[in-house]
């Protein structure tokens, strides 16, 4: 999906790839230069952050142990270091989009269930409130409480809602 084919006249180097994709990577993570070189040295490969600055402005190559040393450190196949960053920052983007439709859907679900609930609530409270002498007692218990303005704006539309048989 992501992939683009397309042919240039001057392709950038497989580096400048690397140095694009080591500072996604390092961004996505939230890492500082500094974290990624303790990240690095952990692994056992010492890359101090004027190194590290100096690889990602594209201003240092990498040998093949740095490569190594990137892909485990961002838990990557080497390979992917290579890569068109455009693809991967596209690949990352719908991965994210994805993630944002599924939470929208469970916050819709989670508002539908948490609507149906107060529908329920708003039934029994209609039954239980018939009198007008019941009306100002929930009036007072809703100034009571201290119940947000939206919610006695709620109690006063339930208190004023008819049921399905036309009767409030």
């Amino acid at each position: 999906m992501c992939a683009k084919f397309f042919v240039m006249e001057n392709p950038p180097k497989a580096s400048e790839h690397v140095a694009a994709n080591v500072k996604r990577l390092r961004k996505e993570r939230g890492w500082t230069l500094a974290q990624l070189s303790a990240q690095l040295e952990e692994a056992g490969h010492r890359l101090g952050v004027p190194v590290l600055s100096k690889i990602e402005l594209g201003d240092r190559g990498i040998d093949v142990d740095d490569l190594a040393a990137f892909a485990r450190v961002f838990e990557v196949d080497p390979a992917s270091l290579l890569d068109d960053p455009a693809i991967a920052t596209c690949e990352a983007l719908s991965r994210l989009w994805g993630q944002y439709r599924d939470a929208e859907r469970r916050r819709r679900r989670a508002a539908e269930e948490a609507n149906a609930e107060l529908r329920a609530i708003a039934q029994r409270v209609r039954e239980v409130v018939d009198a007008e002498d019941a009306r100002d007692v929930l009036e007072q218990v809703i100034q009571q409480t201290g119940a947000s303005d939206r919610q006695a704006e709620f109690w006063a539309a339930v208190m004023t809602e008819e049921d399905d048989d036309g009767e409030r």
